[in-house]
């Protein structure tokens, strides 16, 4: 498996937002449209997340797909860095007034 150091180099959020989706809807096609991609698009960003992290994610089945051990494992890490992004973006996009309150409470007297 690669080092943390090259995974931090070629993972990207797109990854992540592209296999949390794929879990969510359990189709290539239905998560492709969720996100506004082809499924060709989808289907290669898959192989790449699969291709750096050196283990498959899904199995393909008449249904749909359905996540690997492995799979499992990278959604939930998945949903927690993206959940993490959306808490840092609220906080980030908070009223000054609101930043302001906060920066008086936490002032010393």
């Amino acid at each position: 498996m690669a080092s943390h150091r090259h995974l931090d180099q070629r993972l990207k959020v797109q990854h992540f937002r592209a296999v949390e989706a794929i879990a969510a809807h359990g189709s290539l096609l239905k998560a492709a449209t969720a996100l506004s991609v082809t499924q060709p698009a989808l289907s290669k960003s898959v192989r790449d997340v699969e291709d750096i992290l050196g283990v498959k994610l899904f199995e393909r089945n008449p249904r749909g797909v359905a996540p690997t051990a492995a799979g499992i494992a990278f959604i939930e890490s998945a949903r927690r860095l993206l959940a993490e992004l959306r808490g840092s973006t609220r906080r980030s996009t908070c009223s000054p007034t609101r930043a302001a309150a906060a920066l008086r409470s936490a002032s010393c007297p």
